[in-house]
């Protein structure tokens, strides 16, 4: 009876590369957690497919915004200012992310997944790159802390690369069809 599935996915599955993601970019993870994944990725379209049904695998890229309650370098800064850390040891700062708050993700999947004319891979991103400098010191500026960032102080780990961001093309797409049909009522 399966007629519509909805996977999350991760910039990770990409694995190294440098520009603009585009949905039918081959994949090529680096690490376990990518590797996981797109392992999952992949099995979600061969089930899909038995079962003759709709699949949409939202590609999530770098997730701001739930600060205290994830893993990221963000969480991590607001951990070193709480033990009161005059620096953070960080990159260069250069590599571009796309950078998504959680609450604009949200709408996204939520969007996307109501309806099923646009399937496939999907990027759930916005498509604007922004460095980890940039973000990192606005977040700082934002929360009112007094850590300073130490850039440099980390040479990039093997597997990542000097800036991902996601293409909007099928996110676009399936948009449209909400702008195209009025919401129901409630």
């Amino acid at each position: 009876g399966l007629k519509h599935i909805v996977g999350v996915g991760t910039a990770h599955e990409i694995g190294p590369y440098l520009g603009a993601v585009h949905e039918d970019l081959p994949t090529n993870p680096a690490h376990p957690y990518g590797t996981a994944k797109d392992f999952l990725r992949r099995a979600q379209g061969f089930y899909a497919q038995e079962a003759g049904a709709h699949s949409q695998w939202l590609r999530c890229f770098y997730i701001v915004g739930d600060d205290r309650r994830n893993n990221s370098i963000f969480r991590k800064l607001l951990d070193a200012a709480d033990r009161k850390e005059d620096t953070f040891p960080l990159n260069d700062g250069e590599i571009l992310f796309d950078f998504i708050h959680v609450a604009e993700l949200a709408r996204q999947m939520a969007r996307v997944s109501s309806q099923t004319a646009v399937c496939g891979i999907i990027n759930c991103c916005t498509g604007k790159p922004e460095t980890l400098k940039s973000r990192v010191t606005s977040f700082i500026k934002e929360q009112g802390l007094a850590i300073k960032p130490e850039w440099g102080a980390f040479p990039l780990r093997a597997y990542e690369t000097r800036g991902i961001w996601g293409d909007r093309k099928r996110l676009d797409a399936a948009n449209s069809y909400h702008e195209a049909s009025p919401e129901p009522a409630r």
